[in-house]
């Protein structure tokens, strides 16, 4: 066990010296998940965790927040409360349909985070949601110190649950992880599918699923065929939120694969599709907003650069002025440089919003680095880097 601890927090590092690239499906597991700590000293604690447990409903969530409230003022030396505090304000603040008003929330997010690291300056819980509060308010360009910290804290780890002791799963990932190799991707598939074929409650299945089909599509030759394996994706997805309706990776790669299929159509498809592509990303960032290297960022980012008109109507319902997209994706850039997509979106927004400067510094990023740096991403960012070049030639920024 101590071995095993010893391994993931050496992360990426470790694994690029070390690892053999087929062992890397046995070393990697899943990323950081934020949930805070909780403490059993108080009855209050087991009330304000079953709200929560059903925060799909906002008076739940208010309910919650108030025996938060309640474990704080009864206990002033404790953190975990301050953290729970900072979290459900987050989920507030998201939720806010108001901007101003959501923005204030999230500010009240980060003020519970800041008492917390006062007193534990190296907290992650604390670092994860001041950092998304200051990147979702209208401070993103204020959050690099908190973000660069955080990530030098948590390794990067499999954007997906991998179920123990099932061997089935490992026999996909050593394929997965070839990845680059489409015809090892595809292999990973038909083992997810197999299981899902014998177990139709296999969450985990469905959601590598939809993330699997989704990379296939990013590799499609032809816009039918694109059409085709992003709307796969998607169907998986949808199985996978069905089982579990809050899960950060689920609505994710959920709502990217419905994104990638509407970019691919008509503006009327677009349009039809907004509200539902919007409504799972607004779950994710809910659940885990630096999921997948703050991914999040990228998905809105997406969708300025290619249904600009939509998404300026449609953020705007969801609290989010489209003029904090930027900033964000800049924030996502810096809290982990490696993945390079993030560049690749800034430098896509950055063309739609008629500013070639930001777009060549970005492409010129993701060409000028090591696609080996982030081994878990390596075959994103080889494809990543392959797209910047067609993408310079296309937009005669060279």
């Amino acid at each position: 066990m101590r071995m095993k601890k010893l391994l993931l927090a050496l992360g990426s590092i470790f694994f690029l010296v070390v690892c053999e690239r087929d062992a890397l499906a046995a070393m990697i597991e899943q990323a950081f998940v934020p949930e805070p700590p909780t403490r059993q000293d108080d009855p209050l604690w087991k009330e304000a965790l079953s709200f929560w447990a059903k925060r799909e409903k906002s008076k739940n969530i208010d309910q919650a927040l108030e025996l938060f409230k309640k474990l704080a003022a009864n206990h002033p030396d404790q953190i975990e409360p301050e953290l729970w505090l900072a979290r459900v304000y987050f989920i507030q603040g998201v939720k806010e349909s108001q901007e101003k008003k959501g923005i204030a929330i999230m500010k009240e997010s980060g003020r519970h985070s800041q008492k917390v690291l006062q007193a534990d300056p190296e907290n992650v819980y604390a670092l994860y949601w001041l950092s998304s509060a200051i990147g979702f308010a209208d401070q993103a360009n204020l959050a690099d110190p908190v973000i660069k910290k955080l990530a030098e804290k948590i390794p990067a780890g499999r954007e997906l649950p991998v179920p123990e002791g099932v061997p089935a799963y490992r026999e996909a990932l050593a394929h997965w992880d070839k990845r680059g190799n489409l015809d090892e991707a595809r292999r990973a598939i038909d083992i997810w599918e197999r299981i899902t074929q014998g177990d139709p409650q296999a969450f985990e299945a469905y959601a590598w699923l939809a993330r699997a089909y989704y990379w296939l599509g990013e590799n499609g030759e032809t816009r039918e065929e694109r059409e085709k394996l992003y709307h796969r994706g998607y169907e998986f997805g949808v199985k996978a939120v069905a089982l579990k309706p809050r899960h950060a990776g689920a609505n994710f790669w959920t709502g990217a694969s419905l994104a990638r299929y509407a970019k691919e159509g008509s503006f009327l498809r677009q349009a039809r599709l907004a509200p539902e592509i919007f409504h799972y990303v607004k779950i994710s960032i809910q659940e885990e907003p630096v999921y997948f290297y703050l991914g999040s960022s990228r998905y809105i980012g997406y969708c300025l650069a290619y249904a600009g008109s939509l998404t300026r109507r449609f953020l705007p319902i969801l609290g989010f002025d489209p003029e904090r997209v930027v900033p964000l994706l800049k924030l996502s850039a810096v809290f982990m440089p490696g993945y390079l997509e993030t560049n690749q979106a800034l430098a896509e927004c950055a063309i739609s919003l008629d500013d070639p400067v930001q777009a060549r510094q970005s492409l010129e990023f993701v060409l000028g680095q090591d696609p080996k740096s982030l081994p878990p991403a390596e075959a994103e960012n080889i494809f990543y880097q392959n797209k910047a070049r067609k993408l310079i030639k296309t937009m005669k920024l060279d």
